[in-house]
């Protein structure tokens, strides 16, 4: 079950209020700072999509994984190993990226690409 099952509320100090219910985000108002809270509820779905405790240091994880996935998006091919991603690091990711829907590949998971789930997650981690 997602972290996101119950609703999440957080209030803006321009008097805007942003609301999570069943992982869809809404918002009463546009200001700086609602954006700012909206980007970090739009991150915390992803780490909630994960289902991962967010204790240690998931600023590190987020990183890794938006280098990996910023790899998927682009041309080159074979695959680059993401600067500052080890390359079982990078294997690790792609089964994960893969179980997630966010990447598919053909014959070959170092050969993945991104998947329209991939690239909202890469653009929500971003």
């Amino acid at each position: 079950m997602s972290a996101f099952a119950a609703t999440w509320l957080a209030e803006c100090g321009c008097g805007g209020v942003i609301t999570i219910q069943n992982a869809q985000i809404r918002r009463t108002k546009r200001c700086a700072a609602c954006d700012d809270m909206a980007r970090d509820f739009e991150q915390a779905r992803v780490v909630a999509e994960l289902e991962w405790c967010s204790c240690g240091n998931p600023e590190d994880v987020d990183a890794q994984m938006t280098a990996y996935l910023l790899t998927l998006a682009g041309d080159e091919f074979p695959r680059p190993t993401p600067v500052g991603v080890s390359a079982d690091a990078a294997v690790l990711l792609a089964y994960i990226c893969d179980d997630l829907g966010w990447a598919e590949h053909g014959t070959s998971i170092g050969g993945s690409w991104l998947t329209d789930a991939g690239r909202t997650a890469l653009a929500e981690l971003s």
